[in-house]
């Protein structure tokens, strides 16, 4: 285990701090997943790839080649863009209905020291070291670990704009804050 990362006892909290509490919902962990692979150049390549040979297989099958290459780009081309759709969209949300903690209350507690999270079944503290950087998306937080998503944190947790205010500031002192979309133009007047 590492320094930044422990199973301890409740932080010393020191200066202002933030809790949230919330059930991470389905569409919020697909939204998480897609904005990720979306900032992945892997995903584009395998992505033009999969749309080059299903325009080859239709260009093979203008010319009249039916059973020869056209059958190949086609189903190339099928598989990737498959793999591609399924690992985004259909993959997140099985993951999420197989993932009882998931589905469960969590609470995240931000101050300048670190963050908490108690999840149904643990308890976690750890240091701003640990995550190299969040993402800010129009609804999430995306707190990631070694590029991946370790935490993903609803707007919508917040109880009002003054925490949210607060903790993206703490977020601005210990951690690289990146902004997709439209991430900054949430209103008061959002639903809970």
């Amino acid at each position: 285990m590492t320094d930044a990362f422990k199973e301890a006892t409740p932080m010393d909290i020191v200066g202002p701090s933030v809790t949230v509490r919330f059930v991470l919902r389905e569409d919020e962990i697909a939204s998480a997943y897609r904005t990720l692979s979306f900032k992945r150049p892997l995903f584009w390549v395998v992505s033009l790839i999969g749309v080059y040979f299903l325009v080859q297989g239709a260009l093979d099958l203008r010319g009249g080649d039916v059973l020869g290459n056209a059958s190949l780009h086609f189903a190339g081309g099928l598989f990737l863009v498959g793999m591609i759709a399924t690992m985004v969209f259909i993959y997140p949300r099985w993951q999420f209905r197989r993932n009882a903690g998931a589905r469960g209350e969590q609470s995240h507690e931000f101050s300048d020291e670190g963050f908490e999270v108690s999840l149904s079944d643990s308890r976690s503290v750890a240091k701003w070291t640990f995550h190299q950087q969040v993402i800010a998306t129009s609804d999430l937080y995306l707190m990631l670990h070694n590029n991946r998503p370790c935490n993903i944190l609803p707007r919508r947790a917040f109880a009002n704009l003054a925490d949210e205010a607060t903790f993206r500031e703490i977020l601005h002192r210990h951690t690289k804050l990146r902004t997709v979309g439209a991430a900054d133009s949430r209103k008061a007047t959002d639903s809970r």
